[in-house]
């Protein structure tokens, strides 16, 4: 608390959106991707940290490891990326599919503000969220404790419990079907160690609920 109340004294939180016009979404919008572009900046510089520290270079955290340059082997890499891409994005969907079931809300702000004005807002966010999330909850947790020589079953389960409070406040206690998507992501980091394939596959889930946004909105807006 004492950590965010200086920045809410600052820059107070606007209203969310209640309509699709640049007066409501502008405030709300402008803070949510300042803040974004801040938090992205200070987990690059985390993630450089700790690759100094553990001595492994951003390719050791899973930023285009160095195998994957070789030509012999770039076959093999994209067919890796595309793999792991592949596994995460489905267990993201069947994360949410699991919170639609439960009632939990897929979005913030869902219920309370217009659903294409925080479509709007949450657009350019989709991939700095992917970035923040995995780079911290994964590659740095799991790159931390193999550095600890902690065992793999270890690292899955911090992985875990690292996720679901970053859901919690939105979601509720059905923020606990994020560890589907949670140990899929763990388990291929830990067999490929490859973090890029893990924030695209993210990111593009969070683009796919922003279209279902946009055109649920769309959708709501014709019926009316």
């Amino acid at each position: 608390m004492t950590l965010i109340s200086p920045w809410r004294a600052l820059w107070p939180t606007p209203p969310m959106p209640d309509t699709l016009t640049f007066e409501a979404v502008a405030p709300f919008a402008a803070r949510t991707w300042t803040m974004h572009a801040a938090t992205s900046l200070l987990v690059l510089a985390l993630a450089v940290a700790v690759a100094r520290w553990t001595r492994v270079g951003l390719g050791g955290v899973g930023v285009a490891p160095a195998w994957t340059r070789d030509p012999e082997h770039r076959a093999h890499a994209r067919r890796q990326w595309w793999a792991v891409f592949a596994w995460v994005l489905g267990s993201y969907c069947a994360a949410t599919g699991i919170l639609a079931i439960s009632g939990a809300p897929l979005y913030p702000g869902q219920g309370e503000a217009d659903p294409a004005a925080m479509g709007v807002v949450l657009l350019p966010i989709s991939v700095s969220t992917a970035w923040i999330e995995e780079v911290i909850t994964v590659a740095l947790v799991m790159l931390l404790l193999r550095a600890a020589r902690q065992p793999a079953a270890v690292a899955f389960l911090l992985v875990a419990l690292a996720k679901i409070p970053y859901h919690l406040p939105q979601m509720g206690l059905p923020a606990v079907a994020v560890v589907v998507a949670a140990l899929v992501c763990a388990w291929t980091y830990h067999r490929t160690g490859r973090i890029t394939p893990v924030i695209a596959a993210h990111a593009a889930h969070n683009l796919l609920m922003v279209g279902v946004i946009l055109a649920s909105s769309g959708a709501v807006a014709a019926a009316h």
